[in-house]
């Protein structure tokens, strides 16, 4: 880590606060719109309807709580990444400012937000959600019996494969009572996608996160391939960040603030996509949560202009109707 100069310092201060009041949010959304009646109108009302006409219609509830502590996972998995990076960064004065940590961070929100963005499924019916949630809980459980057969066993405990497995098992056969409808591979090895209406729509079990992040991102183009170059230690990802002198003997590393701040600001969007997402299932989309996390997120963005506008990072940019006239 690195200490920043003193304006840098101040902006980064800024960030650290705005992520962990940012990461308080989320779950102090999802308290209160699921306390709060949910309105006819609202998704997760219909899902409710829409369970009821299902065949096997209480076994299928119960797979669909499945999916959906699934999906609280998430969000704590969201707002855990961004109070992370705020924790990182309320000790910037004493401690430096992280030079790559904060990438690593803010990617792991913006996966769960993808997930979560896509197995909510906004817009759309109830059997979209129903069968991207239990696609997904399959691939999970075959992922989790693969990682686990690599797993020896020691003296004191046995190799966890065997009940990983049983794990799986035991859901593909609660998916067989609720006569959901597995279509395997050609080898007849994997399940590949599922269908929960007789001759309805397919759901893959291999749904890609880099390819949901375009989608529930459009406004910010790359940006998974941004932080993951960062994450996965691409040289292209580092360079920026190192100063090489003395005829190439001398190396040294330097945290720089807008990208430590953009990180946070992508945490901020991404704690309030998570929220807005939940609120929105439950037919609360004006949440004055929701609305608190948005104003976070301007606030920040709008600081994060004028400490570019005064470090003269504008200085050869024309000013883009909408995005810097106003800030």
């Amino acid at each position: 880590m690195t200490v920043p100069d003193s304006s840098d310092l101040r902006l980064l201060a800024s960030a650290g606060t705005a992520c962990l009041a940012q990461a308080d949010a989320p779950q102090q959304t999802l308290v209160r719109v699921h306390s709060a009646a949910a309105p006819s109108t609202a998704p997760a009302s219909a899902d409710e309807r829409a369970l009821l006409t299902m065949v096997r219609s209480q076994t299928r509830h119960k797979i669909w709580g499945e999916c959906a502590l699934g999906l609280l996972n998430m969000g704590v998995h969201v707002a855990d990444h961004v109070r992370a990076l705020g924790m990182l960064l309320a000790h910037v004065r004493e401690q430096g400012a992280p030079v790559y940590a904060h990438a690593t961070l803010a990617r792991g929100a913006v996966e769960s937000v993808a997930w979560l963005w896509w197995l909510l499924a906004d817009g759309e019916r109830f059997e979209a959600r129903f069968g991207r949630g239990i696609a997904f809980l399959i691939e999970d459980a075959g992922l989790a019996a693969k990682a686990a057969d690599q797993v020896p066993g020691t003296a004191y405990l046995p190799p966890p494969g065997a009940q990983e497995q049983a794990r799986q098992q035991a859901l593909l056969a609660r998916l067989d009572d609720a006569r959901i409808e597995r279509i395997m591979d050609r080898p007849g090895t994997r399940v590949k996608m599922i269908r929960v209406v007789r001759s309805g729509a397919g759901y893959s079990t291999s749904v890609k996160v880099s390819t949901l992040i375009p989608q529930a991102f459009p406004s910010m183009p790359a940006l998974y391939d941004l932080i993951s170059g960062v994450a996965h230690a691409r040289q292209w990802g580092l360079m920026d960040h190192v100063s090489v002198s003395g005829g190439g003997r001398i190396a040294s590393w330097r945290a720089d603030p807008v990208a430590v701040s953009h990180s946070a600001l992508i945490c901020l969007q991404a704690a309030q996509r998570a929220g807005r997402l939940f609120a929105d299932y439950r037919g609360h989309p004006q949440h004055l949560t929701v609305q608190q996390m948005q104003q976070r997120h301007d606030g920040f963005d709008r600081q994060m202009v004028r400490f570019g506008r005064s470090a003269g990072y504008f200085e050869h940019i024309r000013p883009v109707d909408g995005l810097l006239t106003n800030r």
